[in-house]
């Protein structure tokens, strides 16, 4: 095997005897062995002898040496393959060295074209070392090397040959004349015509072979032919030269039919018939040129019989390709392999619809029927494959349009998903598709689309607020759908429009209740009505039922914050007509929901009102709820309808004696708290403690001892470790109102003044934000539960001013609740007013000789 310098050397030569045979050929055929020679190396180069011997060698040497550079940059270029691997790629060229000699047809006839004859040298290095050369896939890191390095050096090799005046000006002229000493032998014939075509005949042949490199034996026989034609003189000229130029078309024809297996015998053939015309004998290539033309009509013939066969059993075999596809979906979907689904669901749209065209539409198609089965029915892991759906019909996506279509699928799946799952790595997922989607569809080119996806931005944005403490993703979301209705207008778009008001008013409404006051909640009931003006229920049933739903959630909002009953009462209607169009056999999740939300309507209704049918009626909606809202299914709506359940249990068994429902409130709490991690959401965690802390004081009333007593503080102290101030001033002040209340029913039942004295500094905190502007009511009812603490403490620690400030307070705050509304609760603090004065009177009394304070 040859060393580097001996390849460089070897390669040099090579070069040299082609680029020559190329430079001086154009348009010239070679006579037949010559073009071997020049091509060879050593035959033509070896003759020459003198200057020409001292011009060769030079330049073989010099570009044998510029070979060296051209090495040692291929090497720096490959700096990702090791030293043994681009050992290998030189290893494997001087093994195929010696068959690299470009073939007279490679290079006669065409000017010198490096990267041309490069290729010609790697498909002769592809036949004689395949195992090296032939996989051109980039992936095949050997033969990726040993190919590049081929190309690299023999193009190199050329293209520094074109450009040494050494060899272009004198050595390939040289060359080339030597070429041409065998071409003779027109003479006899041409002597033997008559004189007046001689001239004729003679200029003819001068520019057949100097144009066109026409050799004698075609020549003769051109000239045989016309003569037999009966060819004017003034036409033999033109005649001859035309006659030469189709000969040598007729060559390109021979080779036009490529060999193949289903018609073997005609390779033979086409062989013959090519090496008649290269030996220019014209008549033998006439007959086996229509012999192929016969043969090869016979063979379309029965290869147009055999393709109708293909056809037909390719359409079988397609079908049946497709058919154990889908059962491969079935399979993953078995193994709940959502991206195997899809990855097969996708390769089914390949074979069914031939038209690349076509094929995104197609997949985006599938998305809609996948999501759409995965959202309505509660199918999370058809939302799963709809989301991997997207993921491929973005990949496969070929413009800007396409691409933000799928990423605002992609985004859409997330989102719904994310509703359905703890935590917010979906969320985020679907925020981040929806902006990247945003990129491509920009408000100047498609206005609508633009809308579109930020309404849908807002939608995610509006669900990963809900879990987030704060409001910067919810007013994000706010502005989101603002921005879109400044595109989707009532009158461009209206159903869109109205989408998107409903979206809009979910995100008021959410931010309405982490805010005092209710000027976000009025917003949100102005959006859901604006947008029920468009989504009619003849039109539109389910949106229609849908912003029902959101309307009477912002209604019951509203009337938790207002006396009276009359949002409430609205809100149950609102959920009642709902359920018209949200039934459970249509939209089992959605109805469920729906329930749940109805739920809650009448369990703050019943808490209004004397008896206990609207609670019992609540109960009734929070179990039908979790028929359809199973743990397994969606854990954080399970979670979120066992804390309702407990709530409106709680409330029944606060008016009921027994303990029972109250037992059941505790274990509906508890088991919300499964789901409900502080980990994952601390804030319905921290509600659900508070709600456990309410029914465990409720049942440690009832209950000699104080272990409920002290479980509901606990509850309650374990949720401010959330609800702090800071993050939800409104929550926090509530659960420091009920800390408040469980440390006085411990300090009645106790020695000292500890418990009590806590008690009371709870009550004050509370009243930090409840204040008597923002909270009227609330802030009446923390000061009468203050007030009464004060009573107790008082009482204990005989402090007269403590009493006096006391009363004062239980008459304030029962007036106040009178004037709000609350009868109830003014009337059970008025009745406490007398004794607290008593009180106050009594330790402010002077004490009689001999008596003891008591």
């Amino acid at each position: 095997m040859l060393d580097d310098e001996a390849c460089r050397e070897k390669l040099a030569i090579i070069a040299v005897g082609a680029a020559a045979a190329a430079f001086g050929a154009t348009g010239v055929a070679l006579p037949a062995g010559v073009g071997e020679a020049a091509t060879g190396g050593a035959g033509l180069l070896s003759r020459l002898s003198g200057k020409r011997a001292s011009d060769r060698d030079a330049v073989i040497t010099r570009l044998s040496a510029e070979l060296c550079d051209d090495w040692r940059s291929w090497a720096e270029s490959e700096t990702g393959a090791g030293e043994q691997a681009r050992t290998g790629a030189r290893t494997a060229f001087a093994l195929v060295i010696d068959r690299l000699h470009p073939a007279p047809a490679e290079i006669v006839g065409r000017r010198l074209d490096a990267g041309a004859l490069a290729r010609a040298m790697l498909a002769r290095a592809q036949t004689a070392l395949p195992v090296a050369y032939a996989d051109p896939d980039p992936r095949n890191a050997e033969a990726h090397l040993a190919r590049s390095f081929l190309l690299h050096v023999c193009t190199r090799a050329y293209a520094r040959l074109l450009a040494n005046p050494d060899f272009t000006s004198r050595l390939a002229p040289d060359l080339w004349r030597g070429l041409f000493e065998a071409v003779d032998g027109l003479r006899e014939t041409l002597d033997a015509l008559p004189a007046a075509i001689r001239r004729e005949v003679e200029a003819a042949v001068e520019r057949l072979r100097g144009e066109l490199g026409a050799r004698d034996r075609l020549i003769l026989g051109f000239i045989r032919t016309a003569a037999q034609r009966e060819v004017a003189p003034d036409q033999i000229e033109a005649t001859l030269f035309e006659m030469a130029v189709e000969w040598r078309a007729a060559r390109g024809r021979a080779d036009g039919g490529a060999l193949s297996n289903l018609t073997p015998d005609l390779g033979p053939l086409r062989a013959d018939a090519q090496a008649a015309h290269d030996a220019d004998d014209v008549e033998r290539f006439w007959i086996l040129v229509t012999e192929l033309e016969r043969r090869e009509a016979a063979a379309l013939t029965a290869l147009a019989a055999r393709r109708r066969d293909i056809e037909a059993e390719e359409e079988a075999m397609t079908a049946a390709h497709v058919a154990t596809k889908r059962r491969a979906i079935a399979a993953a979907l078995s193994r709940l392999d959502a991206s195997g689904a899809a990855t097969r669901i996708a390769e089914i749209i390949a074979l069914e619809t031939p038209d690349a065209s076509a094929r995104f539409a197609a997949l985006r198609a599938r998305w809609d029927e996948w999501h759409m089965r995965g959202r309505d029915q509660g199918l999370n892991l058809d939302l799963a494959v709809a989301a991997d759906l997207a993921r491929i019909a973005h990949a496969q996506a070929v413009d800007a349009d396409q691409r933000g279509a799928a990423l605002n699928d992609l985004g859409v799946s997330l989102q719904t998903l994310g509703e359905r799952e703890p935590g917010t790595e979906r969320l985020e997922q679907a925020v981040q598709a929806h902006r990247a989607a945003l990129e491509g569809r920009t408000r100047e080119r498609v206005p609508l689309d633009w809308a579109m996806t930020q309404m849908n931005l807002g939608t995610a944005l509006t669900t990963l607020g809900a879990r987030e403490a704060g409001t910067e993703r919810l007013e994000q979301a706010v502005e989101a759908y603002r921005a879109a209705l400044e595109e989707s207008t009532r009158e461009r778009t209206p159903l869109d429009w109205a989408m998107t008001q409903m979206n809009l008013g979910t995100a008021l409404r959410i931010l309405g209740e982490r805010e005092p006051g209710t000027e976000r909640l009025e917003q949100a009931v102005e959006a859901y009505r604006a947008a029920l003006e468009e989504w009619t229920r003849e039109r539109t049933p389910l949106d229609w039922a849908s912003t029902q739903i959101n309307l009477g959630n912002a209604l019951a909002a509203l009337g938790e914050r207002e006396p009276g009953t009359e949002r409430l009462e609205q809100a149950v209607q609102a959920y009642r007509a709902a359920l018209e169009e949200r039934t459970r056999e249509r939209v089992p999740l959605d109805w469920a929901k729906t329930q749940m939300n109805l739920g809650t309507a009448l369990k703050t209704l019943g808490e209004r009102e004397a008896g206990t049918e609207r609670l019992e009626q609540a109960v009734e909606a929070y179990r039908a709820a979790l028929e359809e809202l199973a743990r397994e299914r969606v854990p954080l709506y399970w979670a979120m309808t066992q804390m309702n359940l407990g709530n409106a249990l709680q409330a029944l068994g606060a008016r009921e004696s027994g303990t029972e429902r109250l037992e059941q409130a505790v274990e509906a709490y508890r088991a919300a708290l499964e789901e409900y991690t502080r980990e994952r959401v601390p804030l319905d965690w921290a509600r659900t403690q508070m709600n456990l802390g309410i029914a465990l004081w409720t049942l440690g009333e009832r209950e000699p001892g104080t272990e409920r007593l002290e479980q509901g503080v606990q509850a309650y102290r374990a949720a401010l470790e959330e609800y702090t101030r800071e993050r939800v001033p409104l929550d926090w002040a509530r659960t420091q109102m009920n800390l408040g209340i469980a440390l006085w029913t411990l300090g009645e039942r106790e020695p000292g003044t500890e418990r009590l004295e806590q008690a009371i500094k709870a009550y004050r905190a509370a009243l930090e934000e409840w204040t008597r502007e923002r909270v009227p009511l609330d802030w009446a009812n923390a000061r009468g539960n203050q007030a009464v603490a004060m009573v107790s403490l008082a009482e204990r620690a005989g402090d007269a001013a403590l009493a006096a400030r006391a009363a004062a307070q239980l008459a304030e705050a029962a007036a106040a609740l009178r004037a709000g509304g609350h009868g109830p609760w003014a009337a059970t603090l008025e009745r406490q007013l007398p004794a607290a004065r008593d009180l106050a009177a009594r330790l402010a009394a002077p004490l009689s000789p001999g008596a003891t304070p008591g």
